[in-house]
C-alpha cells in the first residue's frame, strides 16, 4: 500500500508541475510585443501617407472655404540685374555734386575723400519685414485623407549688414532684390521666437483654399508629411521702402549722410567702391579738370 500511495502522490505532483507551467507559456493571440506592435503603427502611418489618396468634389466642398484662397508667391527672375551704367555725362553730374558735397563736420568735401585713398563703410539698417512659412503636411479626415500645408504669417524686425553689391541693388533695383536667400535668415532668433508667434492659416493642395475641420479643432486632423523640407521660408518683403535717411556713411574718415534726391549719386559712389573703372573714371575727370 505504502508504494501505490508513493506513486500516486508522484503522479499528483508531476500533473501539477506541468498544468503550472503551461500557464506561464504566452498565448500567441494575447501575446504583447513592443518592438512588433510599433513596427504595425509605422506600417499604418506610411500607409496613411503613401497611399493614393482619393476624394471626391463633394468631400472637397464640405472642408473648402473658397472665399480664401492662398496666392502663391510669383516666381522672379533674380538674375536679370545688372548694375546700372554710368555715362560720361552722369559721371561728370557726380563730380560737380561730389566737390560740393561736405562731411559732417564740414572739414572736407566728398570728392577729396574719394581721390585720396578712397575707402568707404556702409552702415548698419533695421527693417520691419511681413514674412511667410510654409510647412507641408496633411489632414485625416473620417472618410478621407487630404494633402494640405499650413503657412504662418509674421513679422519680423532685423538688423541688415548689406554689402557694397547688396546696397547697389537694393537701391537701384529693389524688386529684382532676392530676400528669400538673404543670409541672414539663418539666424536661429528668427525661428525661435517670430515663427512661434506667427498667426497660422491651413490650406489644401488640391485647391489652394483654406482648409474647413469637421470640428472646430484643426489640429485633431492635422499631421506633418514625414518628407520634404518644414520651415519653407516662401515670401520676405520689408513693410517700407529701404531708407538711407538719416544713416552715416563714413567715407575715409570723415562722415556723410545723404538726401533722398541724392539717391542716384549714391549708387555711383557705392559703385565706385567695387568697380575700379567706374573709380578710375571718376580720379581721371577730376584731374583733367584741374590741370
Amino acid at each position: 500500500m505504502n508504494v501505490i500511495y508513493l506513486i500516486l502522490v508522484a503522479i499528483l505532483a508531476f500533473w501539477l508541475f506541468t498544468r503550472n507551467a503551461k500557464k506561464k507559456i504566452p498565448n500567441k493571440e494575447n501575446s504583447y510585443d513592443a518592438r512588433v506592435e510599433g513596427n504595425n503603427a509605422m506600417n499604418a502611418y506610411r500607409r496613411q501617407w503613401y497611399s493614393n489618396f482619393y476624394v471626391t468634389d463633394e468631400q472637397y466642398e464640405l472642408i473648402s472655404n473658397m472665399e480664401n484662397i492662398y496666392s502663391l508667391p510669383k516666381i522672379q527672375d533674380f538674375s536679370s540685374y545688372q548694375d546700372p551704367r554710368s555715362s560720361d555725362e552722369q559721371v561728370n553730374k557726380f563730380i560737380k555734386w561730389a566737390r560740393n558735397k561736405k562731411s559732417k563736420s564740414q572739414n572736407s568735401s566728398l570728392l577729396e575723400n574719394i581721390i585720396d585713398n578712397f575707402d568707404i563703410y556702409t552702415p548698419e539698417i533695421s527693417l520691419n519685414f511681413d514674412m511667410e512659412i510654409q510647412d507641408d503636411g496633411g489632414f485625416f479626415c473620417e472618410d478621407f485623407n487630404a494633402y494640405g500645408f499650413c503657412i504662418t504669417r509674421f513679422k519680423n524686425s532685423c538688423i541688415i549688414d548689406f554689402t557694397f553689391e547688396e546696397w547697389v541693388k537694393v537701391l537701384s533695383e529693389p524688386k529684382l532684390f532676392d530676400w528669400i536667400h538673404y543670409s541672414d535668415w539663418d539666424d536661429e532668433h528668427m525661428w525661435a521666437y517670430n515663427y512661434n508667434e506667427g498667426d497660422v492659416t491651413h490650406y489644401l493642395k488640391e485647391n489652394n483654399a483654406e482648409f474647413v475641420p469637421p470640428s472646430k479643432n484643426v489640429h485633431d486632423y492635422w499631421d506633418y508629411e514625414m518628407q520634404g523640407n518644414m520651415y519653407e521660408l516662401v515670401k520676405v518683403q520689408p513693410e517700407k521702402d529701404i531708407s538711407y535717411k538719416g544713416e552715416i556713411f563714413k567715407i575715409n574718415d570723415e562722415e556723410f549722410t545723404f538726401l533722398k534726391n541724392e539717391r542716384e549719386h549714391l549708387i555711383i559712389l557705392l559703385m565706385a567702391s567695387y568697380n575700379d573703372n567706374l573709380l578710375d573714371s571718376i580720379i581721371s575727370n577730376e584731374n583733367n579738370k584741374i590741370n
